[in-house]
């Protein structure tokens, strides 16, 4: 329908069928104009939805806004507003009643809502040394329901992502805001924020994710993002005990032929507050998921995992909760379980452990390989027998978005020899860091690669592991050990870059080299000189 606004108020409200509530399977429309040089004020006075399905949604200038649940007292400025009411076939409410009226563009006593600027619900942006805004929709008004905003941030290559959040308020519970590509693997906000929090990327590439449910909303979050050329320094551990890499709050699993653990975020201590967590565990077509639990230790009443499988009509579930170190088996009807463990705002307990691989014809595997987890990261004391350092699930693909350090430490007055047995990580992405614990070298490994070995320049030595958040491949295996005999003095060569200019030694056959810094100018003259000499 075609509506002409005009300086007098003129009302609009939601089509009423008996008993005063809007139809189902409604497809409304409304176009409202304004005369040449004058705008459209249209306010939505109250507002009450379904809230998953029934919604209005409104589009002036080069924005748009859905409303559903309960809402009011919201304006709108544009020259034109076009409005679009939707029902279904379930529930109906009392709808929404609003108006309408021309105001003058050049009228000084009027000031456009905050909500004609609207922050956009997620974008892609090129990162520069300019700081540039990124706000939840709404800000510093309140943000919507049921929002899923993803905003893709990246930097030029060598460069890094940093955001700095200024003010932050959510619904503690349901609506967060959750940050990959940062050190840790992934950083999560919600509730209110006290003080200003900057996150650096590990590359240069940042994603941020936002999501609001149906109840409660808040005015989010302010803040900026701007290029940097300083990388987050990931923290060195500082005692010989392994430093515990938080589990992730939902993630999609891959089982195999392999028993792989899984642990509640928090396992090494207690799990947090208002949780809501979702994992997805698939194995391959035709197989099913075998799944047997370890422990379980979370509050009774409130604190609960519930492991759910659906083939076709038939499903069927667990539930976990309380204190139990019974041993429980569960085989999935289909290909896949999924997983959600949902917490109170009150007791916090140690959570759940369990392990998973694939089996077929509802049979138990007999005898489960289940493996040590391999740390993200932890501090050796270098013997003089070997000792493996394998990536995180190796020999299964490691995680995404990680950042692990490990540090070695040999005796005083000896060297380190660290043997590659294995390494397959993605070439542009995923890569590890060798360098001594002073930085006086560094050596940069991606992509696959043959056997290799490393000595150290001092008795120290880390390994760096970053990974993005796809295309996870096996990892590595090194064996490390207190080299012996006379060590090697020859420098590595000068490797060359992949597309992130990023250094990637390729390893075609088992040599030794020293961990030294490598002058490029010389090595570049040299090639350059012995270049022209062929010529």
């Amino acid at each position: 329908m075609m509506l002409n606004a005009t300086n007098e108020t003129q009302n609009l409200t939601s089509p009423r069928q008996l008993g005063n509530n809007y139809p189902n399977n409604l497809r409304c429309i409304w176009n409202i104009t304004a005369p040449p040089g004058m705008l459209v004020r249209f306010t939505v006075h109250t507002l009450r939805t379904e809230r998953c399905c029934d919604y209005l949604r409104v589009r002036w200038n080069t924005n748009v806004l859905v409303l559903r649940d309960r809402r009011s007292n919201i304006a709108f400025v544009s020259n034109a507003i076009n409005l679009y009411f939707r029902t279904d076939i379930s529930i109906t409410m009392p709808g929404f009643v609003a108006s309408y009226i021309v105001v003058n563009n050049t009228d000084g006593s009027y000031i456009p809502t905050p909500v004609t600027t609207i922050a956009p619900c997620g974008f892609q942006a090129s990162v520069i040394n300019i700081s540039q805004p990124l706000n939840s929709p709404g800000y510093p008004g309140h943000y919507s329901n049921y929002l899923t905003c993803n905003w893709y941030l990246t930097a030029r290559p060598g460069y890094f992502v940093q955001f700095t959040i200024l003010q932050f308020n959510t619904e503690g519970c349901c609506d967060r805001l959750q940050i990959y590509g940062s050190y840790p693997y992934m950083r999560r906000f919600a509730g209110y924020v006290t003080r200003s929090t900057t996150v650096v990327s590990v590359n240069n590439t940042m994603r941020l994710y936002f999501r609001s449910d149906g109840s409660v909303t808040r005015t989010g979050f302010q803040g900026y993002f701007t290029e940097t050329s300083v990388a987050m320094t990931t923290p060195a551990p500082t005692t010989t005990t392994p430093p515990t890499t938080q589990a992730p709050c939902g993630r999609n699993l891959t089982a195999t032929n392999v028993s792989q653990d899984f642990y509640t975020p928090g396992w090494s201590s207690r799990y947090r507050n208002n949780l809501r967590c979702y994992w997805y565990i698939h194995a391959r077509p035709g197989w099913q998921v075998y799944i047997q639990v370890v422990s379980v230790d979370t509050e009774s009443c409130c604190d609960t995992m519930r492991i759910t499988s659906t083939s076709d009509s038939l499903s069927n579930s667990l539930t976990l909760r309380g204190v139990s170190s019974r041993t429980l088996n569960f085989i999935s009807r289909g290909n896949s379980f999924f997983l959600t463990f949902f917490t109170d705002s009150s007791v916090t307990r140690r959570g759940i452990h369990f392990t998973y691989q694939e089996t077929r014809n509802n049979q138990i595997p007999t005898t489960p390989v289940i493996p040590n987890p391999e740390p993200c990261g932890t501090n050796y004391e270098v013997l003089s027998s070997e000792q493996p350092l394998r990536s995180p699930n190796y020999p299964n693909p490691y995680l995404s978005s990680r950042v692990c350090v490990w540090i070695l430490t040999a005796p005083q007055n000896s060297r380190i020899k660290l043997r590659l047995s294995s390494f397959s990580t993605e070439n542009c992405c995923d890569t590890l860091d060798i360098t001594n614990i002073t930085n006086m070298g560094v050596v940069t490994l991606g992509g696959d690669l043959s056997s290799t070995v490393y000595y150290s320049s001092t008795n120290m030595m880390t390994l760096t592991f970053r990974t993005d958040d796809n295309n996870d491949m096996q990892g590595f295996e090194f064996f490390f050990s207190i080299a012996t005999g006379p060590i090697p003095t020859q420098r590595p060569a000068v490797a060359p870059t992949n597309g992130n200019n990023q250094q990637v030694q390729l390893a075609t056959t088992s040599k030794a080299r020293i961990l030294h810094p490598v002058n490029t100018g010389l090595v570049f003259a040299v090639a350059f000189s012995i270049y022209s000499l062929l010529l």
